[in-house]
């Protein structure tokens, strides 16, 4: 679990803000141990850690289902409306 912590804490404001504080140079983002050393990442107890990443899992599962449902959505929209008024080249012989 303290892999998966990581891994969500690495993808929090937290953690982006202390890059955008700590990072030196113009072009790209250099994420190298010098500077990384210095974050200051919230130390949580084990079980912490696990109730966090299993919450944050469920959320994720969450929302992939409801893109998913939001894609099945749009496609079903797409063809209520082709069915409704035609395609393009239909309409362009009327």
């Amino acid at each position: 679990y303290i892999l998966e912590y990581l891994k969500y804490w690495m993808n929090s404001d937290l953690f982006f803000n202390q890059v955008r504080q700590n990072v030196k140079g113009v072009a790209q983002i250099n994420l190298n141990t010098g500077w990384l050393k210095e974050f200051e990442i919230p130390v949580k107890s084990i079980k912490e850690q696990k109730e966090i990443v299993k919450k944050l899992d469920k959320i994720n599962n969450i929302i992939d289902i409801k893109m998913e449902q939001l894609k099945n959505l749009d496609e079903l929209i797409k063809s209520q409306f082709v069915e409704m008024f035609g395609t393009l080249k239909n309409n362009e012989n009327n």
